[in-house]
C-alpha cells in the first residue's frame, strides 16, 4: 500500500476527553506506546484525510515490562546455546565412534 503523508491518523483519548497521543501513520506496521493513567474507557480515534477506502488492523495489547521481556529473550538465547552444544557433542561422538571402527 502507498501511504501519503498525513493521510491516516491515530488518536487515543484519555477518559476525560483529553487527547494524549496522536500519530501520523506513514508505513505498513505502526507501533506505539501509550501510557493508562487513569481508569476508565480509553478512545482509539483512527481518521482517513485520503480520497481512497482504506483497510485497517489494530491491535491493542499489554507490553511486559522490561525485566519479563529481558527474561524472555535469554531464554531463547539459552536455547540456542543449547541446541548448538547438542549438536557439537552429537559430531563429536560420531567421528569418535568412527575412528573406533577403524
Amino acid at each position: 500500500m502507498n501511504f501519503k503523508e498525513n493521510s491516516i491518523s491515530a488518536k487515543i483519548f484519555d477518559p476525560f476527553g483529553t487527547q494524549i497521543i496522536s500519530k501520523s501513520i506513514e508505513s505498513d506496521s505502526f507501533e506505539d506506546r501509550f501510557e493508562i493513567s487513569f481508569k476508565g474507557k480509553y478512545q482509539l480515534v483512527i481518521e482517513n484525510f485520503g480520497s481512497e477506502e482504506t483497510t485497517i488492523v489494530g491491535v491493542l495489547g499489554h507490553m511486559p515490562d522490561k525485566s519479563k521481556l529481558s527474561i524472555g529473550i535469554a531464554g531463547f538465547y539459552l536455547l540456542i546455546v543449547g541446541l548448538t552444544g547438542m549438536v557439537g557433542v552429537g559430531i563429536y561422538a560420531f567421528k569418535k565412534r568412527q575412528k573406533n571402527f577403524s
